[in-house]
């Protein structure tokens, strides 16, 4: 594959994305990224306004603005792909996907020069890992959108604002 058709891959994969959202409104309502019409900012006034109507009120609220940056690291990948055939994702999509999540390598590598100016290479094993998803790929907002998808509907104590890899909880 060269250069700019893996970039035209990454581009269909993420119009295909938006399309089928859209189209099959499969992020819940709550969520406020990767949507036409929606971003940080309707987020925000999502979460002042609920605010305020809990002020209004003459109670207390409470903000928790939680970011989910490094949650990225423990997507489980099978609970992934079953979240993605909710989502309509089969056949050769699945397959890409798949081949994005599966098969991942971590080590870590030291280097280090010696007193004679060579230099030494130290590394630990090479080790799978399940529950990543490659940080360097559009398909880690994507991916965990899906992933955390219905977690408002699971939040009973408490409103939640999601917006890719950060949530907002508020308590009334």
């Amino acid at each position: 594959m060269n250069f700019i058709s893996f970039f035209q891959n990454i581009g269909e994969t993420f119009n295909w994305f938006n399309s089928r959202v859209a189209k099959y409104n499969i992020l819940t309502d709550e969520q406020n990224g990767f949507r036409g019409g929606r971003s940080t900012e309707t987020a925000s006034q999502s979460c002042i306004y609920s605010i305020l109507e809990v002020l209004d009120n003459h109670l207390n609220a409470a903000v928790i603005f939680h970011g989910l940056s490094k949650a990225h690291d423990v997507l489980n990948h099978q609970n992934l792909l079953f979240k993605l055939e909710i989502c309509g994702v089969s056949g050769v999509l699945k397959s890409w996907f798949k081949s994005h999540l599966i098969n991942l390598i971590q080590f870590v590598e030291i280097a280090k020069i010696g007193s004679n100016n060579t230099m030494h290479r130290y590394s630990s094993l090479y080790i799978e890992t399940t529950y990543v998803v490659a940080q360097v790929s559009v398909l880690e907002p994507i991916c965990f959108l899906l992933y955390i998808n219905y977690l408002p509907a699971y939040v009973q104590c408490a409103n939640l604002v999601p917006y890719i890899d950060a949530v907002w909880l508020f308590d009334n």
